[in-house]
This record gives C-alpha cells, structure tokens and sequence, in this order.
C-alpha cells in the first residue's frame, strides 16, 4: 500500500502518492483560480464594451432628422401644445438642462437648438446604455418623447415607431 500525504487525512483514497497529490492540487489551483480568472476576464471584456457606449456605434445625424422629422415635421418654429418649442419641441425644463440660454431661443437659435440636441440624445443613449437595432432605436424615440424612465415600457407606441422607422430609413438614404 501506498502512504498517505501527510496531514490529507482521507481527502484522497487509500494508496495515493505524492504526485496523486500534487496531480490534485494542480486541477485544484485550476478550477479556484485560473479557469474563474479567464472567465471573469471574458466577462469584464463584454462589460467593458457594453460600458463604452460611444455613438461610433449609433449615426447621431440620422437619430437627431429623424426626431425632428416626426416632432415637428422640421420646422425650428413650432410651438407645441404644452409649450413645447423648437424642431425637436423641448420642454422648458429639459432646455434648462442643457442651455443657459432663455428657452425663446429653442426658436429663434437654430444652432443653439441642434446643440441641446445633441447633449439630450447623449443623454439618452448613455441612459439606456446600448444601441445595437431597430428595438434600441424605439427606445431612443420614447425616452425623448415620453422620458428616460418610460422609454422601455412605452416603446411600442406610435411616436417611438415612427422615430424607429424613419432613422433606419434615413440610415438608408441620408
């Protein structure tokens, strides 16, 4: 018979040598920290690229015609409703957000508009993290129609549709 490693107790059958024992430590050592470091390194590597989200991914342009298109059918004067203003028809608190500028100028400052614009669609798309189809785009539509909070559940409405629809065809033919 074999004789057992010192201070194993009855870890190991009756009869194991001293390679039986280093044989089993090294599968050990494998499955505690070299097979779960490669995992969470594949892990952290998918993480990291949902984590980026940068617009490379996203054409803004596109996104932003199409927001105005069904917004305002592209007019930089419309007035909405409920004081909605602009060719993307900001609220006045999310104008405040962006602008340090009054909100009458959502109107009368195209260039300033298109700017506030701009940072709320990062907003949103940073918010909801991803953009990877034509889902992504509806909630893209309903975060901006209905808010950030909202977007997900009311993505199926109309409004986010159609935002949906017309970026991919303006992704399409520019």
């Amino acid at each position: 018979m074999g004789r057992k490693p010192v201070g194993m107790g009855r870890v190991f059958p009756e009869g194991a040598t001293m390679k039986d024992t280093i044989r089993f430590l090294a599968v050990g050592f494998c499955l505690l920290f070299y097979i779960p470091a490669v995992i969470a390194k594949e892990k952290w590597e998918v993480a990291k690229k949902r984590r980026s989200f940068t617009f490379n991914t996203m054409d803004e342009q596109a996104m932003l015609k199409a927001i105005r298109q069904v917004e305002s059918n592209e007019d930089p004067r419309a007035v909405g409703k409920k004081g909605e203003r602009s060719a993307y028809q900001f609220m006045p608190a999310t104008w405040a957000l962006y602008s340090k500028r009054p909100f009458i100028e959502a109107t009368t400052n195209p260039m300033e508009a298109e700017r506030v614009a701009e940072k709320h669609l990062r907003t949103i798309a940073t918010a909801l993290n991803t953009f990877d189809g034509k889902q992504r785009a509806e909630w893209v539509g309903a975060a901006w129609n209905y808010g950030i909070r909202y977007a997900v559940i009311l993505s199926d409405k109309d409004h986010p549709q159609r935002v949906a629809n017309l970026y991919f065809e303006f992704l399409i033919r520019p």
